[in-house]
């Protein structure tokens, strides 16, 4: 992608099953992954969460949809063009 952005979209469905992480990076720097492994079963939005910036740092975050992703990864990308 432009600007040195890589996004990279794993996505697996099934029936009753969902799986899904939409990773972006620029150059080697996690800038956000949102997914639905379950490895953080202490959060209320358990198990969708958002790694801001690096693994460790996690949100709680409702479920998303690749169109979701999409339209924040844009708005993340234009606005490193306008800085």
């Amino acid at each position: 992608m432009k600007n040195g952005f890589l996004l990279q979209v794993n996505e697996a469905l099934g029936k009753g099953f969902r799986s899904y992480s939409y990773h972006l990076q620029k150059n080697d720097k996690l800038i956000r992954r949102w997914d639905n492994a379950p490895h953080w079963p202490e959060m209320k939005t358990f198990p969708h969460h958002l790694h801001l910036g690096s693994e460790r740092e996690v949100r709680e975050c409702q479920e998303i949809f690749i169109e979701d992703a999409l339209s924040e990864i844009k708005c993340i990308i234009e606005s490193v063009g306008n800085s």
